[in-house]
């Protein structure tokens, strides 16, 4: 088991943590966040080779901090690799002191770099290269692996083919593994859970479905793609959207609450749907943008914009245009009131 406690390193201007968490044996977790959120650095703490100010991280009860970086059995791969350029592939992957030649045999043909094993790094592509980076921490034996944004050097058939390899790999190794990235396909694909960091700080740590289907901020709903904040007004009744009254999932007693709601989540009907699993919201189109092989209508309704998506078909078939009226129809369960 990781754990993490008050940890805090400044650079510059630029604060990082406290943080406390921990990470449970054998777990994935990613750590999601915009360029210049602390990702990478939170890594290179962990690795050392940046000392934070304070704090303490242990591994199976063993403070590492205190350790010299080559002592903490901790493995990193950064996305530049940093292979070297006069060693071959099989001298790269064996360099360490703890590198063992069995692990190398366990995974080499579940990475598929047997036959480039006599090569030099200048011959390999971008995908060979980064399954020699891997291996290369593995073969150390580490407590703990960590990925520094892997798959961002990667055009996207590489990067399909990258990230099934590493889901491969999670399901073979006994090692808890932090992975950093801006990209929340990946982080849904590799997660066991998922920490949004921002400004340095982590902000929920949680499921991938919570983070993306419960967040628990409104940067966190934004960052993860929610386009709909429903301000509810509270009335004797209940809450409604206008003059729209909608059905919660469960009881609030605010005057006033935001509640999220994903486009992906909302049928657009021309008739109002009656079911008590349902909310129906009666709105008007101001807009319909191409969004590739998706369609992004925004509506209005209670004087807020509420917007979904639909395909090609559904667009000709319910014939949307600007100003027609159309009933917005949403689960219960597809609310989700921020904290």
């Amino acid at each position: 088991m990781i754990k993490v406690e008050d940890l805090e390193l400044q650079i510059g201007g630029f604060k990082l943590g406290p943080l406390n968490f921990m990470i449970r044996k054998e777990e994935f977790l990613v750590i999601l966040g915009p360029s210049g959120s602390g990702k990478t650095l939170f890594l290179e703490t962990l690795a050392g080779v940046r000392m934070p100010l304070r704090g303490r991280v242990l591994i199976d009860g063993r403070e590492i901090l205190s350790l010299p970086p080559e002592k903490r059995r901790i493995g990193i791969v950064y996305q530049e690799l940093f292979l070297f350029p006069h060693l071959k592939v099989k001298d790269n992957i064996l360099y360490g002191k703890h590198a063992k030649k069995e692990i190398l045999e366990e995974f080499i043909d579940i990475l598929g770099i047997r036959q480039i094993l006599n090569r030099y790094p200048h011959e390999l592509s971008g995908g060979e290269k980064q399954r020699v980076a891997i291996l290369r921490a593995l073969v150390n034996q580490p407590l703990l692996l960590l990925l520094d944004e892997p798959f961002s050097s990667l055009d996207r058939a590489i990067k399909e083919d990258a990230v099934s390899l590493v889901l491969k790999l999670k399901r073979r190794l006994n090692v808890p593994t932090i992975m950093v990235t801006h990209d929340f396909e990946e982080a849904v694909m590799l997660a066991d859970r998922i920490a949004v960091m921002k400004d340095g700080k982590i902000l929920d740590i949680d499921t991938p479905t919570n983070i993306f289907k419960k967040p628990a901020h409104t940067y966190i709903a934004e960052f993860t793609g929610v386009k709909n904040f429903l301000l509810l007004e509270k009335r004797d009744d209940g809450y409604y959207l206008g003059e729209t009254k909608i059905t919660l999932t469960h009881k609030v007693e605010d005057d006033t609450i935001i509640a999220t709601l994903r486009p992906e989540d909302i049928i657009i009907s021309l008739t109002p749907v009656s079911t008590s699993a349902r909310n129906v919201v009666p709105a008007r189109v101001s807009e319909i943008k191409k969004r590739g092989v998706i369609n992004e209508v925004v509506t209005e309704s209670g004087g807020q914009k509420i917007t979904a998506y639909i395909t090609d078909a559904s667009l000709e078939e319910l014939e949307l245009k600007e100003k027609k009226e159309v009933f917005l129809v949403f689960k219960t369960t597809a609310l989700h009131l921020l904290r």
